[in-house]
C-alpha cells in the first residue's frame, strides 16, 4: 500500500549513530482515495539517509509494516499531483458558474412564466365575468366588453410566445448537461482505461520484482561457486609457491651438498697417500747425514715451488666456480629470449670448470705424495738427529666413507629436486587452464551482476510508473466525482423546472385561447342579433 510519510529522525547513542524513521500522514485505499492516518504510526527505514528531517516522501509498505522498495520524494509528485487537480477543479469551476448562469435565466425565466400564468388566470376569470355581464345586457350595450376581449386574447397570446421562448433556453440547458454528462461519461471510461493499465502496470512491475529476486539468488548461488573457484585457485597458487620454495631449499641443499663433496674429495686426495714403495728406507738411514739433509732441503724447495703452482691453479679454479654461479643465477632469473644463450654458456664454463678440476685433481695428489715423501725423510732426518717432532707423527683420516655418503645424499637430493621439478610444471601447466575458466566466471558474473543492476533499474522505474499511474487514477477519480455529483443535482434541478414549463404546455394554452375566441365569437353573435 502507499502512503504519504514524514522523514523523522531519531538518536540511538553515542555509539549507535542515527536512526531514520517515516512518520505515515496518509495512506491511499482500494477505491483509490486517500485518508489520514490516525494517530502517530511510525515505521524504521534503513534505506533514506540522504534526505533531511521533515521531508516528505512516498513509501509502499507490506502488510507486515515493512518497508518495500526505496522511498522517493514526494514533492515533485505532489506538484504535478496538485498542478493537474488545479486544472480540473478550474475547468469544474467554469462549468458550475456556467451551469449557474443557466439556472438564474432559467430562474428568472420560471418567474416570469409564473407571473404570466397568474396574469392570465386573472384576465380569464375576467373575460368570465365580462361574459356573464354582456349576456345580461346584450340589449343595451352588446359591445361594450370587446376591446377588453381583445386585449386580453392579445396578452395570451403574447404570453404563450413567451412559454414558446422559454423552451428553446430550457431545451438548450438540457442538451447543454446532456453534453456534459457525455463529457464525465468519456472521462469516467477514460478513468476505467487509466485504472486497468495502472493495475496491468503494477502487476508487471509485481511479475518484474518476483523474476529479478529469483534471478538474483541464481546470482548468489554462482557467486558462492566463483567464491570456491577463487580459492581452489589460490590453494594451487600457494602449493606452486610452496614446492618452488621447496625446490630452491632443494637447489641450495645440492650446492651446498656439491661444495662440500668438492672439499672432501679434494680433502681425500691429499690423504692415505702410500709412498713406502717409492723410497729405500735403508739407503736413507745409512746414508750420511749431511748428505740427507741435502736431499730434505732439494725436497723441501721442489714442494714449495709445487705448492705455488697448485695454489694458482686453485685460485683459478675458484674465479671458474663464480662464474658458474653468476651463471646460474642469471639463469634463474632470466626469461626465455635470454636462456638459450645462457645455457650455452653455462655449459661451456662448467666444462671448463670440470677440466680445471679433474688437473688440479692429480695435481694435489702429486703434491700430497711430494709431501709425505719430505715428510718420511724429515721423520729419518729428525730421529738421526735426536730429535723428538710429534707433529711429524700425526696420523691421516680416512675420508671415503664420509665421500660416498655425501654422494648418496647428493643423489637423493637430486631425485627430490627432479620429483619437484615434474610437479611444479605439471602444476604450471594446470593453472593457465584454472585461470582462463576463473577468468571466464568472473566475466559472466560481471555481466550477470551488470544486467542485474539494469533490471534493478527497469524494476524501479515500472514500479515508479505504477505509482504514479495510481496517483493519477486517484486523482483523476477524486475530480470526477464532486463534478459527476454537482451535475447530476443540476440533472435534478433542471427535471423540477421542467415540470414547471410543462403546465404551460403548448396544447393546453390553445385549448385556453380556443376559449377565449370562441367567448369572443359569442359575444360578436349576441351583438349582432339585436341589429338585426
Amino acid at each position: 500500500m502507499l502512503y504519504l510519510a514524514e522523514v523523522k529522525r531519531q538518536n540511538r547513542g553515542l555509539m549507535g549513530g542515527a536512526r531514520t524513521e517515516l512518520k505515515l500522514l496518509a495512506c491511499q485505499r482500494s477505491d483509490q482515495t486517500w485518508s489520514q492516518v490516525p494517530g502517530e504510526e511510525v515505521v524504521a527505514c534503513e534505506t533514506i539517509s540522504q534526505v533531511g528531517e521533515g521531508a516528505l516522501v512516498m513509501v509502499s509498505l507490506t502488510a507486515a509494516r515493512q518497508v518495500q522498495g526505496t522511498p522517493e520524494l514526494a514533492g515533485a509528485r505532489l506538484v504535478r499531483l496538485l498542478q493537474n487537480f488545479s486544472r480540473l477543479i478550474e475547468k469544474a469551476r467554469e462549468q458550475e458558474e456556467e451551469i449557474e448562469q443557466w439556472k438564474q435565466s432559467l430562474a428568472y425565466q420560471s418567474q416570469e412564466l409564473s407571473r404570466r400564468e397568474l396574469e392570465l388566470e386573472a384576465r380569464l376569470e375576467q373575460l368570465e365575468q365580462g361574459e356573464g355581464a354582456a349576456q345580461g345586457e346584450s340589449s343595451s350595450s352588446p359591445l361594450q366588453g370587446l376591446p377588453q376581449l381583445q386585449e386580453l386574447l392579445t396578452r395570451l397570446s403574447a404570453a404563450i410566445a413567451q412559454t414558446q421562448a422559454l423552451r428553446g433556453p430550457y431545451h438548450g440547458l438540457e442538451q447543454a448537461l446532456r453534453r456534459q454528462q457525455e463529457i464525465l461519461d468519456a472521462h469516467w471510461q477514460h478513468l476505467q482505461q487509466q485504472q486497468m493499465l495502472s493495475q496491468q502496470q503494477q502487476g508487471e512491475a509485481e511479475a518484474e520484482q518476483a523474476s529479478l529476486m529469483g534471478d538474483r539468488e541464481d546470482w548468489q548461488q554462482q557467486l558462492g561457486s566463483l567464491e570456491e573457484a577463487r580459492r581452489q585457485w589460490q590453494q594451487q597458487q600457494d602449493l606452486l609457491h610452496g614446492k618452488r620454495e621447496s625446490h630452491g631449499w632443494l637447489r641450495l641443499q645440492l650446492v651446498a651438498l656439491e661444495e662440500l663433496q668438492e672439499l672432501t674429495s679434494r680433502l681425500a686426495s691429499v690423504t692415505g697417500v702410500v709412498v713406502e714403495h717409492q723410497m729405500n728406507f735403508d739407503a736413507l738411514e745409512n746414508m750420511p747425514l749431511g748428505e740427507l739433509e741435502g736431499i730434505v732441503a732439494n725436497l723441501q724447495q721442489d714442494l714449495e715451488k709445487l705448492v705455488c703452482f697448485v695454489n694458482d691453479q686453485e685460485e683459478e679454479l675458484s674465479f671458474q666456480c663464480q662464474v658458474v654461479d653468476e651463471l646460474q643465477e642469471k639463469l634463474a632469473n632470466s626469461n626465455d629470449y635470454d636462456r638459450l644463450d645462457l645455457e650455452s654458456k653455462l655449459a661451456d664454463e662448467q666444462e671448463c670448470k670440470g677440466m680445471l678440476d679433474e688437473t688440479l685433481l692429480g695435481q694435489r695428489r702429486t703434491l700430497r705424495e711430494r709431501q709425505e715423501i719430505l715428510l718420511q725423510h724429515l721423520k729419518i732426518l729428525r730421529r738421526r738427529q735426536g730429535i723428538v717432532d710429534l707433529e711429524l707423527d700425526r696420523q691421516d683420516i680416512d675420508l671415503n666413507p664420509l665421500l660416498e655418503r655425501l654422494t648418496r645424499l647428493y643423489q637423493q637430493t637430486q631425485e627430490k629436486c627432479r620429483s619437484l621439478e615434474v610437479e611444479i610444471e605439471q602444476l604450471q601447466q594446470g593453472l593457465p587452464t584454472i585461470e582462463e575458466l576463473l577468468a571466464q566466471q568472473q566475466r559472466q558474473h560481471q555481466e550477470r551482476e551488470a544486467q542485474l543492476r539494469d533490471r534493478e533499474t527497469r524494476c524501479h522505474q515500472l514500479q515508479m510508473k505504477a505509482r504514479e499511474m495510481e496517483a493519477r487514477v486517484e486523482i483523476y477519480q477524486a475530480t470526477l466525482q464532486p463534478l459527476q455529483e454537482r451535475l447530476n443535482e443540476l440533472r435534478q434541478q433542471l427535471d423540477s423546472l421542467g415540470q414547471v414549463v410543462a403546465k404551460f404546455d403548448h396544447n393546453g394554452q390553445q385549448e385556453l385561447t380556443q376559449q377565449v375566441e370562441e367567448t369572443v365569437n359569442r359575444l360578436f353573435s349576441s351583438a349582432e342579433k339585436p341589429t338585426s
